[in-house]
């Protein structure tokens, strides 16, 4: 398919031809960068599958305390961490 294609463009001259290149050479790159971005995609996936693992666990614990001491207990505000942010 793609030799019909170049011979066409060569007989149209040599911009088709480059055009015919660069076409060819995007959707080969697109194709590599696509499976890239699905990998990476896959992996985000898992780790948020983790993390929702780590979220129900925690959820889990703090309603165990909440019913083991008849009280809701005060959640830490920002500034009672010193001033430090909890990253993920």
């Amino acid at each position: 398919m793609w030799e019909e294609i170049l011979k066409t463009a060569l007989s149209n001259g040599l911009w088709a031809v480059l055009f015919c290149v660069l076409l060819m050479y995007q959707l080969r790159d697109g194709r590599t960068r696509e499976h890239k971005y699905r990998e990476t995609i896959n992996t985000l996936l898992e780790r948020l599958g983790t993390l929702e693992s780590v979220e129900k666990g925690v959820n889990e614990a703090v309603s165990i305390l909440k019913r083991r001491d008849g009280k809701p207990r005060k959640q830490a505000e920002p500034s009672d961490l010193g001033g430090e942010v909890a990253r993920v």
